[in-house]
């Protein structure tokens, strides 16, 4: 089985990004992970297949223009705005299910199971935000299964 997974920065959080990839690719083989930017250079996803290339895995370059998504604020000042890239994954990605990670997540574990969960009837898999307050129905925007 195939896993398809979405991370969404930029160039200001290489090193998280790629803290992310090796989390991910240690524990799961048969990986296509898109990287949504506005800035990663080329250079740097090449090097990258370069070395996957019998691994049956690999990363791809979605470029998105930075106007797009210019007038979408966060919450916080150390984010940037290319975090909305998250949005636009049913434009961009055609696979069938897509696995949404922050770029600062760490993977401890094979996503077999999280990739068999049958997401025909919904849109959007997500856990409840961890400081839920009574009537609070937000989630963790951080890890989203989508059904694309």
């Amino acid at each position: 089985m195939q896993k398809v997974i979405a991370l969404s920065s930029d160039y200001n959080y290489i090193s998280q990004i790629e803290t992310t990839i090796k989390s991910i690719l240690f524990n799961n083989l048969n990986v296509k992970i898109y990287v949504i930017n506005s800035d990663i250079p080329q250079e740097w996803f090449l090097g990258l297949n370069k070395f996957l290339a019998n691994s049956n895995s690999e990363i791809h370059d979605i470029k998105i223009n930075p106007n797009n998504i210019k007038h979408l604020q966060t919450s916080w000042d150390h984010i940037s705005n290319i975090t909305w890239g998250r949005i636009l994954i049913p434009e961009l990605i055609n696979d069938d299910q897509v696995l949404y990670l922050d770029s600062d997540i760490i993977v401890n574990g094979n996503l077999n199971d999280l990739f068999r969960i049958n997401m025909q009837q919904y849109m959007l898999g997500a856990v409840p935000e961890y400081f839920k307050l009574a009537g609070n129905t937000k989630f963790n925007a951080g890890v989203l299964l989508l059904n694309n």
